[in-house]
């Protein structure tokens, strides 16, 4: 079916259809066919016609837009000799729709479409003097109608000029030239500006106008009584938040600091605004707090250089302090009456942080006046941190909880400031404030908030503290009254736990206090509102604090063993506590370990093996998946070799790990069991692979007595289905036992097998449509190449595979499309160039094959890989002119004379200029990147072009 011509009467039914028509289908066919029509040659005719009087508003935008598109994407169709007659046409227009206010969403498009024609122009050199003559235009045309429309559709020129700028995707040059034009109006604007500003109706305009000038970059000098004039404006409720707007651009300005005198200036106007900041809290007034709290805090986090220096003088550094603190300070509950107090946060950091770049003297002298308010601010988010006393929070939706949440780390963030200022005193202030809350008899059991907020201050603190600062009293104190805390709100037993959980370093050096704790966090395991608290202060404890469980290990397992047994934890817990049950396992006597673990495993291997036996269903997979998945976090941690003071390996003749060993070997006829019905299944193979892979992690060579069955086992599963998460584990078991004499022969059947099988995948082009394959071979080889080359060198001296067919998969996965391919591919092919001067067989692959690598290689830059992957080509070609400079001088010469190498588009000088590029630059990687790069931009055309510098 032929598609209507691009006409205005055809437009405005499409629009029509777009709006209006109930259908869907119709709408979306009316969308598409409305872009390409915006984009066609018929474009610059029918959006006149479409802007004509009369017409629907929805009808004028869409011709104003299609305006927007043509000069700013289809510039080169203007002939030089029309360019004043498409600016007149673009006057005429604007000069119209400023009289109409209705139509205000056209006027703006217009001034978009405006703006773009001045930088095209100006770029052009076709109109050096825009600015002024817009001004000079508007102005005489605004005093001939004596009215106000035209300087509003001025000031609405001037507004969109700078933003168009700043979202443009100019290259360097042409930035540069617009902005030199820009930088150049910029005494002619504000003097505009300040004509205005008094102008009954256009003040509004004024300050949009100024805010968008000042993100240039305008000289505060210029501006000063204009921006001291607008943030009087902020008082006045119609121009509260365009005020603002436009004062966060100049304080947020980079260039303000090089203004101390108009900053000062600032300062007392800002400092005016406390009775009106007092007086919307006071009235719960949301908007203005936070409008009010962004000006504040905008000015003070970024001029605290002037804070520190005048931080005696209530009229500036002092006064400003002071007024920040009233920010972090309001007296409303987050989330749901402010939101504005974590703006506030960034101060206190920044205040901190120019008090650490001053000398030790001044620093002294400062901090004396600096530290009382940071007392204060402690007391003050230890107060925001709180729950409602109300308990409120406990009809809090979702999405306010997520926020309390967050907003409570960031005041842990704050105090880390703190910290830094007041230092251990901060843990000590705390630490008494706790105190005072515990012997209250009134927050004993109802009002739990104060007895919380003073733990997640001291956990907040604690978490950060160094060895060092660690052995102060109050810890000790700490973990002897934490049990006895009467837990009176989930919240309350969740921070108790939480603050246990910090304490896991310190109580590695203190292990008296483990009993006492451990009977705290234990009972909360089978709590639902609390396990994953528990269970994570569980994992906590037992890492750091292994070696002193001994004592508490048995009952420990007990009570693990029960929990599981009861099945009550969700995923993730149960999974966390496995590895927890692993580092306790890890210390225990031979004996009671077997009891333990075998209680421990005991239903979930019966489950297993019972469900090894079942035909394939959805709730079967997920039972096996679960129970895969604590084994594997079990053997993640279970680790039962001894190790000295210093964490080394102590080398004994028995092996301590025996019991680990022989337990896989009993689960081995149930893993090859489960594949046997599963083998499809990549999800479960994925588990499975991932569960030997952290127990080759945990025990290394101890695995060894597993290591032949397991090889076998993979090698059956890799020739029926080649799967990655196989080629995964075979890269562990490369890493750890490629090297071991004893295992050379188990570890190159796997690797031999696992190349013939990725032969065929290559071969028959499986590799095409499952990419994973060949990323994970090629990652393998990589690994093999670079970790293990005498063991790559064993598996494929008898050619069966050999280096040449294994090269060849290399090159074939450079061919593909995508990223992952070219990283994949590079790094094996880079690890296997590296081999050239050590093996005669990867030598003459090379020789043999590397004309054919040379070829891909240039392809992939013309055209046929991502850009973002030429850093990949570049080492290619920079691995080969190191090691075969004159070979690959050679194949670049025959292949750059061919007409499609890298593309057909790139002229014969350009191809003979890189050439010589690359020769030239063998010694630099950095620079053989950059030529390779700007090649690439060359073969897509893009070279110099805006859309090459955005991307």
């Amino acid at each position: 079916m032929t598609e209507p011509e691009f006409s205005a009467e055809n437009v405005e039914k499409a629009l029509y259809q777009l709006y209006f028509d109930p259908s869907v289908s119709t709408k979306d066919v009316a969308q598409q066919w409305l872009t390409k029509a915006q984009r066609a040659n018929e474009a610059w005719k029918f959006a006149w016609t479409l802007l004509q009087p009369g017409k629907a508003t929805e009808v004028q935008y869409f011709g104003a837009s299609s305006l927007v598109s043509k000069i700013s994407a289809s510039w080169n169709d203007v002939v030089e000799s029309d360019v004043h007659i498409l600016r007149d046409h673009l006057y005429e227009q604007l000069l119209y729709f400023c009289q109409m206010p209705e139509k205000r969403i056209v006027l703006t498009r217009l001034c978009v479409a405006f703006s773009s024609f001045v930088i095209n122009c100006v770029i052009r050199n076709m109109w050096t003097t825009a600015l002024s003559d817009i001004i000079e235009k508007l102005q005489t045309t605004a005093s001939i109608n004596s009215g106000n429309h035209n300087y509003l559709a001025l000031l609405e020129i001037l507004t969109v000029l700078p933003e168009e700028y700043q979202t443009s995707h100019l290259d360097k040059y042409k930035r540069g030239i617009v902005m030199n034009m820009l930088r150049d109006g910029m005494s002619q604007i504000t003097r505009l500006l300040k004509s205005l500003f008094q102008v009954a109706g256009l003040k509004l305009k004024v300050i949009n106008c100024l805010s968008s000038w000042i993100s240039l970059g305008t000289p505060m000098t210029e501006c000063e009584d204009l921006l001291l004039n607008i943030l009087e404006c902020v008082k006045q409720p119609e121009f509260f938040e365009k005020s603002i707007e436009c004062m966060l651009n100049a304080f947020c300005s980079p260039i303000l600091s090089e203004y101390p005198e108009t900053v000062k200036k600032f300062v007392p106007i800002i400092l005016s605004m406390q009775p009106m900041l007092e007086k919307a809290i006071e009235e719960q007034d949301c908007e203005n707090i936070l409008g009010l709290t962004k000006l504040i805090c905008s000015l003070a986090e970024n001029q605290t250089k002037i804070i520190v220096n005048t931080c005696t003088d209530p009229q500036c550094g002092l006064g400003l302090i002071n007024l920040v603190m009233i920010c972090t300070n309001v007296p409303l509950q987050y989330p749901t009456d402010e939101v504005s107090s974590p703006i506030s946060f960034t101060f206190w950091y920044s205040l901190q942080d120019e008090l650490q770049a001053l000398s030790a003297e001044e620093n002294m002298q400062v901090r004396q006046h600096v530290l009382p308010f940071f007392y204060q601010l402690l007391n003050v988010l230890l107060r925001k941190a709180s729950y409602p006393t109300d308990n409120s929070h406990n009809g809090w939706s979702a999405d306010e909880k997520e926020q309390h949440r967050i907003y409570r780390i960031d005041i842990s963030d704050t105090l880390m400031y703190v910290l830094e200022m007041l230092g251990i005193q901060v843990l000590l202030f705390i630490f008494e404030q706790f105190k005072t809350c515990l012997q209250d008899p009134s927050t004993m059991e109802t009002r739990w908030h104060g007895i919380e907020t003073c733990l997640f201050g001291i956990h907040s603190i604690v978490e950060t503290l160094t060895e060092t600062d660690t052995e102060i009293p109050c810890l000790s104190s700490l973990a002897q009254v934490l049990p006895q805390i009467p837990i009176s709100s989930i919240q309350l037993a969740d921070t108790v736990l939480y603050t246990v959980g910090t304490l896991t370093e310190w109580l590695s050096r203190h292990p008296e206090h483990l009993r006492m704790l451990l009977q705290l966090v234990v009972p909360c395991i089978s709590n639902n509102d609390l396990s994953l608290s528990a269970v994570l202060t569980m994992r906590r404890i037992t890492r750091e604090c292994a070696e002193h469980m001994g004592p508490y290990a048995g009952n420990l397992m007990e009570q693990i063993s029960n929990v599981f047994m009861q099945g009550t934890l969700r995923t993730n817990e149960e999974s966390w506590l496995m590895q927890s049950a692993g580092y306790i396992l890890s210390i225990m006597p031979e004996e009671e370990y077997v009891q333990h673990v075998e209680r421990l495993l005991m239903l979930h291997i019966h489950q297993l093996d019972a469900l090894s036996k079942e035909d394939p269903s959805p709730p079967n997979k997920n039972s096996i998946l679960r129970i895969l998945d604590l084994l594997t976090n079990l053997f993640s941690t279970l680790d039962r070799r001894k190790r000295d003071e210093d964490g080394e390996i102590i080398q004994t003749e028995v092996n301590k790990n025996q019991h680990v060993i022989v337990m896989l070997e009993q689960l081995m006829p149930i893993f090859k069991e489960i594949l046997n019905h599963w083998v499809r299944d990549s999800t479960v193979v994925q588990t499975l692979c991932s569960l030997y892979n952290k127990a080759i992690r945990t025990l290394v060579s101890a695995f060894k007595p597993l290591l032949h069955h397991l090889c076998e086992m993979l090698s059956t599963l890799y020739q029926a289905y080649p799967y990655y998460s196989v080629l995964d584990l075979a890269q562990q078991i490369t890493l750890v036992f490629g090297s071991d004499p004893q295992e050379l022969e188990t570890v190159a059947a796997l690797l031999q097998v696992i190349m013939t099988t990725s032969m065929k995948v290559f071969e028959n082009r499986i590799y095409v449509d499952h990419p994973d394959i060949a990323h994970g071979f090629m990652y393998l080889m990589s690994v093999v190449c670079r970790k293990q080359a005498e063991l790559f060198h064993h598996v494929t001296k008898n050619g069966k595979p050999s280096t040449l067919d294994i090269f060849h998969c290399g090159i074939l996965t450079l061919s593909m499309p995508d990223t992952e391919s070219a990283k994949a591919g590079s790094n094996f092919v880079i690890e296997l160039l590296g081999l050239y001067q050590t093996d005669s067989t990867v030598a003459a692959s090379i020789e043999k094959s590397g004309k054919e690598l040379t070829k891909v290689t240039l392809k992939a830059i013309g055209g046929q890989s991502p850009r973002t992957c030429m850093d990949n080509f570049a080492d290619i070609l920079f691995c080969l002119s190191k090691i075969a400079f004159e070979s690959f001088n050679r194949w670049m010469t025959e292949l750059l004379a061919q007409p499609d190498i890298p593309n057909t588009k790139v002229e014969v000088a350009k191809r003979n200029t890189f050439h010589k590029q690359l020769l030239r630059e063998v010694k630099s990687k950095r620079k053989y990147r950059d030529t390779v790069k700007d090649f690439a931009l060359i073969c897509r055309g893009l070279h110099g072009t805006e859309y090459a510098n955005g991307t």
